[in-house]
């Protein structure tokens, strides 16, 4: 749970407002917090420390890369939710991420720099994710070969679907292959 005093301590400093004005709606390693905010990993550390400290955010581990987020917004914790709401009232609202797009009220938090630099890292992220699945793909079919035809079990698939429906799904259990099928 978040305390007034220590909360409001974390937030008293324009770069740890920054850092939660883009963590908000983001997940970052340090290095692309460092890279957003064109600041070293010593200071960029200090204000996670203090941030993490008083509760506002959290981290995890992904191999030798850590990502931190505003603490309580993965599982829609309210305290996530709260301070949210409480940086809404002073104005600072949420920066770009893969799910929102630039206004003005937004832009307006962190100057021009340091918003390309963000949109950058967001942008990067999405085409390395597209060209993982681009390459899963054809992965999970070599892989599936070895135990099954996929061209015969889809149309096995295919073969059961009751005449007369006019909607089938594939759950994304693989390559997609069945999708284009149904």
């Amino acid at each position: 749970m978040l305390q007034p005093v220590s909360t409001l301590k974390a937030l008293a400093d324009e770069t740890r407002l920054k850092i939660v004005g883009i963590l908000d709606g983001n997940s970052l390693s340090v290095n692309e917090i460092m890279y957003a905010l064109n600041m070293g990993q010593s200071r960029i550390s200090r204000h996670l420390k203090i941030l993490s400290d008083a509760g506002i955010l959290e981290f995890r581990r992904d191999g030798a890369r850590v990502y931190y987020q505003i603490s309580g917004t993965s599982s829609n914790g309210s305290s996530g939710q709260k301070l949210l709401s409480l940086l809404e009232i002073f104005g600072i609202k949420n920066l770009p991420s893969e799910n929102s797009e630039l206004t003005s009220e937004k832009k307006a938090y962190l100057d021009t720099e340091e918003l390309e630099r963000l949109s950058s890292i967001i942008k990067e992220r999405s085409l390395v994710t597209l060209k993982h699945f681009e390459n899963a793909r054809d992965d999970e079919e070599e892989r599936q070969s070895i135990w099954a035809d996929p061209e015969f079990y889809g149309k096995k698939i295919c073969s059961l679907i009751p005449s007369g429906v006019n909607t089938a799904t594939d759950l994304g259990c693989g390559s997609g292959r069945l999708a284009g099928m149904l």
